[in-house]
């Protein structure tokens, strides 16, 4: 036995030149040296003629065969003038494990072990671990075995062997294929996939402010009055024409009109406080792939917390009640008066979904399902989906909540999934 000892691990067996044709004087600068060859590598080395891909069969095969014909039945042979090889059978124990924690279960610790529990043994002798792997490397220096890595000029090329070269093949099949597919998801309109919303508190009004209103329209509208109006028509004739029931419809009519404006107005600070405490949440579907996108179903979930609204049913205009005009009997045969602000509830035109995206329709379980469909989405366009209100029952009862959503379309083998954040602020 030479007196330096080069333990070579399984990596530099198979991914190298063949060990008894490599130079090793050039790497280590000794006159003599063996080659050691431990039974954790022998035994590796038995696992990948069976186990690992072709090509690693065949090289794992041919060392083991090397091995065999220049060992024979004996542990120790001359490979040259110089360098001997020499096998270890498995002088490790437990001890060595546990001394320095090593695992028994890995690979790597077991052949460390071997290495240790022979410099141990040969304390005289210069031992010297050759490997390609970095982790192996690092740690046998810190567990204070000197190691060394092989210079990548002796590494074989790498050749894939037909499973490899076949999933190769596959996968660039595969990105192939991807490419040719939509690539959808959403965002808010600002881009982002989170927004950040402020609620506003209720608006400070007076008590008697609905009252005091209604009073000044009363006073610019009063009851019509049939004594007074004889007063002003002096003539008999004039008189005679004057018609109590006119009268009378008259001020019920504005009766109704003073109550219609009460409740006009108590409607509008309502509705104004309720807009307060609800944000509007304009929705993007984005198609960043290389193709159009047919069909797209959109299919949303929103959780339960707060009343969900499509936007169209939240954003209308209020129309002043108009007061009913008093026609005199010798001007026109009736009166006429217009319809009251309940039925001037408009959408503003604005909202309007295009044709190519249809409404959306929102299911209120436990928490809101939403969905809606988009016919067409041109390859790196987007479109700006519906809008929605969310209203909650007060700022103290806001939170920050997640919008799920699944997009399928009919070109895209696979439903698309994401989520939206929306972060409440409060003012």
């Amino acid at each position: 036995m030479n007196e330096t000892i080069l333990f070579l691990d399984t990596n530099i067996l198979i991914h190298f030149k063949p060990f008894h044709q490599i130079n090793w004087h050039e790497i280590v600068t000794k006159k003599n040296l063996d080659l050691a060859l431990s039974t954790v590598t022998i035994k590796e080395l038995d696992e990948l003629k069976y186990k690992a891909p072709s090509k690693i069969r065949e090289r794992s095969q041919k060392v083991l065969s090397q091995i065999k014909q220049l060992l024979g039945n004996d542990f120790y042979t001359n490979i040259n003038k110089n360098t001997g090889l020499l096998y270890i059978p498995d002088s490790h124990n437990v001890a060595v494990l546990g001394e320095f924690n090593l695992n028994q279960e890995s690979r790597d610790d077991c052949f460390l072990a071997i290495v240790i529990a022979f410099q141990r043994e040969h304390h005289t002798k210069n031992i010297i671990l050759v490997t390609a792997d970095t982790g192996v490397l690092l740690k046998a220096k810190a567990l204070g075995v000197e190691a060394i890595e092989l210079p990548s000029k002796f590494a074989l090329p790498i050749v894939k062997d037909e499973y490899e070269t076949k999933m190769q093949k596959l996968k660039e099949e595969n990105e192939k294929l991807k490419n040719k597919l939509p690539k959808l998801f959403l965002t808010f309109s600002n881009k982002e996939t989170y927004i950040k919303k402020q609620l506003k508190p209720p608006l400070k009004i007076s008590p008697n402010y609905v009252n005091d209103k209604v009073k000044l329209v009363m006073k610019k509208y009063p009851y019509k009055n049939i004594e007074l109006e004889k007063s002003l028509f002096p003539f008999q004739a004039v008189v005679e024409n004057l018609n109590k029931e006119s009268f009378d419809k008259y001020n019920k009519q504005l009766e109704h009109f003073y109550e219609t404006y009460k409740n006009y107005l108590q409607d509008k600070i309502n509705h104004l406080n309720k807009l307060r405490i609800s944000i509007k949440l304009n929705l993007r579907i984005i198609n960043n792939g290389n193709v159009p996108a047919n069909n797209i179903e959109i299919n949303l979930h929103f959780p339960d917390g707060f009343d969900l609204l499509n936007s169209e049913d939240m954003e209308f205009e209020f129309e002043e009640p108009t007061a009913p005009e008093y026609k005199h009997p010798l001007q026109l045969h009736d009166l006429t008066f217009p319809s009251h602000y309940f039925s001037n509830i408009q959408p503003i035109q604005q909202g309007i979904n295009p044709p190519n995206i249809s409404a959306p329709k929102i299911k209120k379980t436990e928490s809101y399902d939403v969905s809606l469909q988009v016919i067409k989405l041109k390859h790196n366009m987007y479109l700006d989906l519906c809008s929605f209100h969310v209203t909650f029952e007060s700022i103290k009862k806001a939170k920050n909540f997640d919008i799920e959503y699944v997009l399928l379309a009919d070109n895209h083998p696979e439903p698309m999934t994401g989520k939206l954040n929306v972060i409440i602020g409060n003012n």
